[in-house]
């Protein structure tokens, strides 16, 4: 019995057990028999023996049982790609890799080089990349965060455009200066107004200024300050400069 075609069949196991989470066995061994994706087998779908496919839901079953924690592993390291986001082939060979690696059902060498071998049958084109980085930072125990700053740019739907090199980093840089700029309107402006006070002082200035429009032109500035520096009597004023 061929370790790479358990695998194989467990991850489309666990493809469909991630939308039946409750399928029995029976129906896992039911969904093995159908051709899981044509594009990827141009050889057609290639029959499995039975005891292969017992395996390969056995393999599914204890690789689902412990999903949630392997889905919170996967995420630790790369949170720009949170679990919903991950197309589900993707998350069926990271669920089986991380069972494997937890379990010690292989070298992590061999966990590795096999769900990258998946991820190049099934996935897109930076989906082995995505696959690798990942595995081998929670292989390692590395930090989290470790696997984002390498190779795992994130798998790509097909159809989406995928993101430039340094994207992540360049969103982190905007998102930065985006919130110095906040901060910095934020000390000019001073503390945050009430909206109702702020309410209350545009209707009153928007009263005083229909107030003055309804005033006749002759009483428009009878009653404004003239300032320290003006003379308190225009026409005085102007008699003692003639007078001068």
């Amino acid at each position: 019995m061929d370790p790479g075609s358990v695998r194989r069949l467990a991850v489309q196991a666990l493809y469909l057990l991630g939308t039946e989470p409750d399928a029995p066995a029976a129906r896992l061994l039911e969904a093995l028999d159908e051709p899981f994706d044509d594009e990827d087998e141009p050889d057609g779908h290639a029959e499995q023996t039975d005891a292969a496919k017992e395996a390969a839901v056995a393999l599914a079953l204890a690789a689902w049982a412990g999903h949630q924690a392997a889905d919170a592993a996967v995420v630790a390291q790369v949170p720009a790609w949170p679990t919903l986001r991950q197309p589900p082939v993707d998350r069926a060979i990271l669920r089986l890799a991380h069972h494997e690696l937890a379990t010690r059902r292989a070298p992590p060498a061999v966990v590795l080089d096999e769900a990258v071998e998946l991820a190049k049958a099934f996935g897109e084109d930076r989906t082995p990349g995505f696959v690798n980085a990942v595995l081998d930072a929670i292989a390692r125990g590395a930090s989290p965060g470790a696997a984002a700053a390498g190779d795992a740019a994130g798998p790509v739907r097909r159809g989406e455009k995928p993101p430039p090199a340094g994207a992540a980093e360049a969103r982190r840089g905007q998102r930065e200066r985006f919130r110095q700029r906040k901060a910095e309107m934020a000390a000019k402006v001073g503390p945050k107004r009430d909206a109702q006070e702020l309410r209350e002082e545009r209707e009153r200035q928007a009263a005083e200024a229909e107030a003055r429009r309804a005033e006749p032109p002759a009483e428009r500035g009878r009653d404004a300050d003239p300032g320290p520096d003006a003379p308190a009597d225009p026409w005085s004023a102007a008699a003692a400069r003639r007078d001068a």
